[in-house]
């Protein structure tokens, strides 16, 4: 038997009682729809997969070498005469302490949290990690506040301000004391982050239903993927241009941390401004009234079971957002490590992290209109094109 709360959501937009609901959508709210995406994108792109964990481990790694009674040896550089009690970045090989033959040898050092001892860099990967476990705790006990009354947008402005002032907050990050704060910094706005997107994709569908030209199932999903492509592609316009402006700054001030935490601080004002003026110009729509004496934790687990008990009936369904969760896990994983892979393994310096950074999504939106050319000139599916393409990521080292 189905529960009361699912039967509210599958009731038509009509019977909810509100008149904004069923208002017919304008180019105002498309636009104000779509300028979000424009305005959250730059965190992923600049923030989270970019500077965040650059500056997160460089204050970690400084720290350490403080414990340790020492400043952060120089980097070894010949033409100065600087040959040992110095460091020097190998590539494939990482960085390398090379001590006088009068010195012990120091490797390099690990920051405290109480007993625990931690690497640099396992420390900022731990803080990413545990922040995608908070964003899945959040999403499974909350979800079901994008589907009834107006919390959709409230909660979208909440997010947001949220994210935004804690990626502000990086340009206090200055001395290397506060590297365990600005690990919390980085689980604050990465989790906000993903609320965000949640908030935000829940509109999608209320959109499509208002868009005069759904009046068909099949005209609705071409509107839905019509409306996804042009949110997706002004993302990456967004954190294209911020990113421009990131490589700029950090050119011009020598690749110093200053200027990450000047591009940290430009990235969640860009997010607030532009993220505040696009959710002004959202209609709330609201859902379906929340059932009386069922709190929105209750009706997020009664839905995270619904779909549980049904995961037989709807195998495919299932076994594809498994496979999902998988690859797109992995996926992150690999974006937003791979900056650290690069500073540390690569001995990229600053500017040359940022002219990478704009690099990737150039490469992706050429890769994006590359395979669909692929797909129309060998007239293959959509299947057939994604087991290609994992078939490739799989391939590389």
């Amino acid at each position: 038997m189905e529960d009361a709360e699912h039967t509210a959501l599958r009731q038509p937009i009509e019977s909810w009682g509100d008149k904004a609901t069923n208002q017919p959508l304008s180019r105002k709210e498309k636009q104000s729809w779509l300028l979000y995406d424009f305005a959250q994108s730059v965190y992923s792109l600049v923030g989270i997969s970019g500077f965040i964990p650059v500056l997160t481990t460089a204050l970690a790694d400084e720290q350490a070498w403080r414990n340790v009674g020492l400043s952060t040896p120089e980097t070894c550089d010949a033409s100065k005469g600087i040959l040992y009690d110095c460091r020097k970045c190998i590539e494939g090989e990482g960085t390398k302490f090379f001590p006088s033959a009068n010195a012990s040898i120091i490797t390099d050092p690990p920051v405290s949290i109480g007993s625990l001892s931690i690497d640099p860099v396992a420390f900022t990967t731990a803080c990413i990690s545990f922040s995608v476990l908070a964003q899945a705790v959040l999403f499974l006990t909350t979800s079901a506040a994008a589907d009834y009354g107006t919390l959709r947008k409230r909660l979208l402005l909440v997010v947001t301000v949220i994210g935004a002032a804690s990626t502000m907050a990086f340009v206090l990050m200055i001395d290397p004391s506060a590297w365990w704060l600005a690990g919390i910094l980085l689980i604050i706005s990465n989790v906000c982050f993903g609320a965000s997107q949640v908030y935000y994709n829940a509109f999608l569908p209320l959109l499509v239903d208002a868009d005069s030209r759904a009046n068909s199932p099949d005209k609705r999903d071409a509107v839905a993927n019509e409306l996804s492509n042009q949110g997706y592609a002004m993302g990456y316009l967004g954190g294209v241009i911020l990113i421009f402006v990131a490589l700029g700054i950090t050119v011009g001030m020598g690749g110093s941390l200053a200027s990450v935490r000047v591009s940290l601080v430009l990235t969640g004002i860009w997010w607030l401004g532009l993220g505040g003026l696009a959710i002004s110009g959202l209609k709330a729509r609201p859902g379906p009234p929340r059932p009386e004496g069922k709190s929105i934790v209750s009706l997020s687990s009664a839905a995270l079971g619904t779909a549980w008990r049904q995961r037989k009936e709807y195998s495919e369904a299932f076994s594809f957002l498994l496979v999902y969760f998988v690859f797109s896990d992995g996926y992150s994983t690999i974006s937003v490590v791979g900056v650290l892979f690069a500073q540390q393994e690569l001995c990229m310096n600053s500017g040359e992290i940022a002219a990478l950074l704009v690099e990737v999504p150039l490469m992706a939106m050429a890769g994006n209109m590359f395979f669909l050319w692929l797909q129309r000139r060998l007239g293959w599916s959509g299947k057939a094109m994604l087991e290609l393409l994992l078939g490739l990521c799989a391939l590389l080292p």
